[in-house]
C-alpha cells in the first residue's frame, strides 16, 4: 500500500466516517495495489523481444539468440521459427520437416519425415532402431516375413516341399527320405517282388502308394 492511500485510510478512520466507509477505503487500496503488481509482473513477461527484433545481446530476445551478424533476435542454429516460436523441425510432430506440417494419429516426426513406428523398418519400435537380415517391422517389432525364419542371422525361406524338412543346422530344405539320390516323400520302396521290372533285389525307388512298382 503507497503512502497516500495509507492517508486516506488514516483519515477515515480518524473522522466520524462509519466503519463501512472505512472498510470501502482499505478494500479499494488492496485491490488498487494487487492490480499494480501484477501489471508490472505482465510488463516484466514482455522484457524480452520477439523474433526479427532489434537486439545487443542474446538476453534481450526471447529466443536468447542476437547474433552478432544481425543484431535481431533469431532462432538459435538448428531450430525454426514457427509462428514466432522456436523449434526443432526434425522431431517437432506439429511441424515435422517445416512449418505447419503436423503428423497424423500414430505418427512421430523423425529427421524431419513422419513416420508410423509400428511399421517402419529403419525405426521401428522407436528412432534409430533398423531392423536387418531381411526382417520386417510388424506392430514395432522386427520380424521376418511369412513363409520365413531367421537363421543364420538371415530370413531363410521355411516353406519346404512335402516329405521336406527345414534343418536349422544348414538353413535349407531337406528330404525326410533320400532313395537313391531322389527324394522320396513317402519313403523307400525296395522292389524285390515279382511284378516289377526292377533288378532282382538290387533296386530301390520312391514309393507313392503302399504297393512296391517301377
Amino acid at each position: 500500500m503507497d503512502s497516500t492511500r495509507f492517508d486516506e485510510f488514516t483519515k477515515a478512520l480518524a473522522t466520524r466516517t462509519s466503519r463501512r466507509q472505512a472498510l470501502k477505503t482499505l478494500a479499494a487500496t488492496t485491490v488498487g495495489g494487487i492490480f499494480g503488481l501484477s501489471w508490472v509482473g505482465h510488463a516484466d513477461a514482455r522484457l524480452c523481444r520477439d523474433l526479427g527484433q532489434n537486439c545487443s545481446s542474446n538476453a534481450e530476445c526471447c529466443s536468447s539468440y542476437c547474433p552478432n551478424t544481425t543484431y535481431q533476435c533469431a532462432c538459435a542454429p538448428g531450430l525454426t521459427g514457427c509462428n514466432g516460436t522456436c523449434t526443432n523441425t526434425n522431431t517437432d510432430s506439429n511441424n515435422c520437416g517445416k512449418c505447419g506440417n503436423v503428423c497424423t494419429s500414430g505418427q512421430i516426426c523423425v529427421n524431419g519425415t513422419c513416420t508410423n513406428t509400428n511399421t517402419d523398418s529403419n525405426n521401428c519400435g522407436k528412432c534409430g532402431n533398423v531392423c536387418t537380415s531381411g526382417q520386417i517391422c510388424v506392430n514395432g517389432t522386427c520380424q521376418c516375413p511369412s513363409g520365413t525364419t531367421l537363421c543364420g542371422g538371415t530370413c531363410k525361406s521355411s516353406t519346404c516341399g512335402h516329405g521336406q524338412f527345414f534343418n536349422y543346422s544348414t538353413c535349407s530344405c531337406q528330404c525326410q527320405t533320400v532313395c537313391n539320390g531322389q527324394c522320396c516323400p513317402a519313403g523307400c520302396c525296395y522292389q524285390d517282388c515279382y511284378t516289377c521290372n526292377c533288378n532282382f533285389f538290387g533296386c530301390s525307388v520312391c514309393c507313392t502308394n503302399a504297393y512296391c512298382h517301377c
